[in-house]
């Protein structure tokens, strides 16, 4: 089922996003396996279509390497898919064995609109990996000075030390983004 924007008003497809459209009465239940392949592969209408269906999916399970349907589309920016999952009850808070999250990933990728609807739908925002790292380590890792702002104006804890007892100033100094370091700086300071 192919979605025709150009003919699409913006106040349907708002509604499409929020799940209230009229143009899904088709429900086919596919396979789990397919299931998260369309996640990882985008196809918003499938994975729309299979959830809508009266299959009962496992939202939450976890692929050979700890992802969850919810990680995949952190990990891809798949914000629409995002959205949808949350909205069928997928956990935000889910962790990889080496303690990834979904905004970990985000973070890390640089995908802020994502950050943003974590951080919306309740994800901890200091959350460790096994080495130490949180979401804004990966932000200023990547010196991204939008999702640093995003993540200390939502808690983030400056103060916390990686494994190797490394700080989030210690990462924006090595990205050498003069606005994350300031970014930083100032929220300490204050």
């Amino acid at each position: 089922m192919d979605l025709q924007l150009e003919w699409m008003k913006l106040e349907d497809f708002q509604k499409h996003l929020d799940g209230e459209d009229e143009n899904f009465s088709e429900t086919v239940a596919i396979p789990s396996t397919l299931l998260r392949d369309a996640v990882k592969n985008g196809d918003y209408i499938t994975v729309k279509i299979a959830l809508n269906s009266n299959e009962e999916y496992n939202l939450d399970q976890e692929d050979s390497s700890g992802m969850t349907l919810l990680m995949l589309a952190a990990a891809g920016g798949q914000d629409d898919l995002l959205r949808l999952l949350i909205r069928k009850g997928a956990k935000v808070n889910g962790r990889q064995k080496n303690g990834t999250t979904a905004l970990i990933h985000a973070a890390e990728k640089n995908f802020l609109t994502t950050v943003a609807i974590l951080l919306e739908a309740g994800a901890f925002v200091n959350v460790q990996q096994s080495n130490g790292e949180t979401a804004l380590m990966k932000a200023c890792k990547r010196g991204n000075s939008d999702i640093v702002r995003l993540v200390i104006e939502c808690g983030a804890d400056c103060n916390i030390l990686s494994k190797h007892q490394n700080s989030a100033m210690h990462f924006a100094k090595q990205c050498n983004n003069v606005l994350v370091y300031d970014l930083l700086k100032n929220h300490l300071d204050t």
